[in-house]
């Protein structure tokens, strides 16, 4: 969290529709428990901070979306088919997205105040993770076909940032992905994440692991890329990038603590 404050949602896998979220500031933790809704069939499927921390997004089994406020106070609710398993809020809280697994190939956007529905982005695979990038109206999508795709919400254009091939000049396919400070990082199935400028996705940073890159995430500034492979979390340092000499992006990183 940009604050430095770092929440963790974890949530029951029962019928009583608990969420239980642990928020760590400065090393300690603090422990609050929501109980959502009532009892029901219902089990959560999905659950995302807003990126100022006080709202939460969280999913379900029956398809509803819900965005409730740190006091436990449901301010937002809408319905997609299947369950929920993809969930965001947007940097300024003023939109949301979903994908429910009866229509595995939509993210369905809407507005937070008055609940209206945007333009849906279609794939033409099903989506495996989709987050808001740095405003409301940018979208950053990964299908099952590994493409990372930028949208642009207000004319629904979509289209791949970057082809990045894998060291058997194959695609190599993404798993996630996260915009941040104009730069992305995506998480590769080929032991690999790749970390570059919107204004220059052909030119790739390539971030080797010994083991698959299961998720990667940039700090808010876009200067350090977290990521995971196996049972170790890395940190990487991109701060040292000249800004103007983008043919010497593959030395740019370097790696800080495993």
């Amino acid at each position: 969290h940009p604050t430095g404050t770092a929440y963790v949602d974890i949530w029951s896998g029962g019928r009583d529709r608990i969420t239980v979220v642990q928020k760590l500031t400065s090393g300690a933790a603090e422990f609050a428990t929501m109980k959502l809704g009532k009892k029901g069939r219902a089990t959560t499927t999905a659950a995302r901070f807003a990126s100022h921390g006080r709202d939460l997004g969280i999913g379900w089994t029956d398809g509803k979306y819900e965005i409730y406020a740190h006091n436990g106070k449901r301010m937002f609710l809408r319905k997609v088919p299947g369950s929920v398993y993809i969930v965001d809020i947007g940097p300024s809280a003023t939109r949301a997205l979903a994908v429910g697994a009866g229509d595995t190939r939509t993210v369905r956007l809407w507005t937070r105040k008055k609940g209206t529905d945007l333009p849906s982005l279609v794939h033409p695979a099903g989506v495996r993770d989709a987050r808001f990038g740095h405003d409301d109206d940018t979208v950053l999508t990964v299908d099952t076909e590994g493409t990372v795709r930028l949208w642009a919400v207000a004319d629904v254009r979509g289209s791949p940032v970057a082809t990045v091939l894998d060291d058997e000049g194959t695609d190599a396919k993404a798993v996630s992905a996260e915009l941040r400070a104009g730069f992305v990082v995506a998480a590769y199935d080929d032991h690999t994440a790749r970390w570059w400028s919107v204004d220059a996705p052909d030119k790739p940073a390539v971030l080797r692991h010994a083991a698959p890159v299961t998720s990667a995430h940039l700090s808010p500034d876009g200067s350090q890329v977290a990521t995971a492979a196996g049972d170790r979390v890395y940190l990487w340092d991109t701060s040292i990038r000249p800004m103007n000499d983008k043919a010497d992006v593959h030395e740019l990183l370097t790696q800080l603590w495993v």
